[in-house]
């Protein structure tokens, strides 16, 4: 029976950062919580972001107008090669309808017979939403993956229920989103303006704190509470990709190996959970190509050792032909001599 490789390794130390979700109504502080994290680059569609220009040092990206924009933006970050730390989306809100556009155009152009295609509109059926909704968790997977603060907000929208008899009520509040969107982020936030005696209070009630590093389920809203709570966190600096040169390198390299390229993107997977060199991390690219010059040179001292063999067979095989030869040689003289001196006796 063939033996199973054991499927499991040696659990490593992740790289963790901030992945924080807040929603609330329009002035409750999520901008501004937002744009207090260290080393901020801001997409930013409803150009919120503006009234804080003068009090926090931020870049900013607030001409998005598609997918394409944002994916553009997603790619340049995961190269790594930038001083930035933290990513704020204000509000993830504005990217889901633009999303919701998107596909909706695609299927008015890809099912014109659906009952859903109005002609200058469509209107998604139940199963159209399967592949958009996996669409929008692979979107927001690859977000999350990126080596920063992912801080995205999102406006809040009253949430209702149906009666008995079938009237909608309204049951409170959520966020404006996908419904799955909040199981992608390691805490959520819901932020509230409560009104006091002398004006009003903003608050933080937390509704998930995956690893519990927050440890509260309500504070007064302030940057004070995830400076400390996140602090060994939220100030790393980000992992680097590696060059073009270097990528072409080990490409190089794998040519080299005659190693399969399905072979490659499978161990790759395996190992790194990517499937192509340039996805690696510095230190992983690193790794491959020590494993890769180290492969090159057991193969060259292996070509080497063998050079060598077929070098001393052939000598020996030479000095065989030559004693034989040699041999051979002086049987024949023996034989000349012996006939010789016959020739004398006679």
């Amino acid at each position: 029976m063939a033996q199973i490789k054991n499927p499991f390794t040696k659990s490593k130390d992740i790289k963790q950062r901030v992945k924080l979700f807040l929603y609330g109504d329009t002035g409750t502080g999520k901008t501004y919580t937002s744009l207090q994290f260290p080393d901020v680059c801001i997409i930013d569609p409803e150009r919120g972001s503006t009234l804080y220009s003068d009090r926090f040092h931020f870049d900013v990206a607030n001409t998005v107008s598609s997918m394409k924009d944002i994916e553009e933006i997603l790619k340049f970050l995961s190269l790594g090669n930038h001083p930035y730390k933290t990513l704020v989306i204000d509000p993830l809100t504005m990217i889901w309808d633009m999303f919701q556009i998107e596909w909706n155009n695609i299927f008015l152009e890809r099912n014109p017979q659906s009952k859903g295609n109005k002609f200058e509109y469509f209107v998604l059926q139940p199963t159209d939403w399967i592949p958009v909704k996996n669409a929008w968790k692979d979107f927001l997977a690859r977000l999350l993956r990126l080596d920063m603060n992912i801080i995205c907000t999102a406006r809040e929208k009253t949430k209702y229920k149906k009666t008995a008899d079938n009237f909608m009520t309204p049951m409170g509040e959520t966020f404006s989103a996908d419904k799955d969107t909040p199981y992608f982020f390691d805490a959520v936030i819901r932020t509230m303006k409560i009104d006091t005696q002398n004006g009003y209070k903003l608050m933080g009630l937390v509704e998930k704190d995956r690893n519990e590093m927050l440890g509260v389920k309500q504070f007064d809203l302030s940057f004070e509470l995830f400076r400390n709570k996140y602090r060994n966190i939220m100030d790393k600096s980000q992992a680097i990709v590696p060059s073009d040169e270097m990528v072409v390198e080990i490409n190089g390299l794998i040519h080299k190996s005659g190693i399969n390229q399905e072979v490659i993107r499978k161990r790759l997977v395996a190992k790194y959970g990517v499937s192509s060199i340039s996805e690696l991390l510095i230190e992983q690219a690193e790794e491959v190509k020590v494993g890769l010059l180290d492969m090159a040179k057991k193969k060259e001292e292996a070509k080497e050792k063998e050079k060598i063999a077929k070098e001393t067979v052939k000598a020996l095989d030479e000095a065989l032909s030559k004693d034989l030869n040699a041999i051979v040689n002086g049987d024949n003289i023996n034989n000349v001599n012996k006939n010789e001196g016959g020739n004398v006796n006679e």
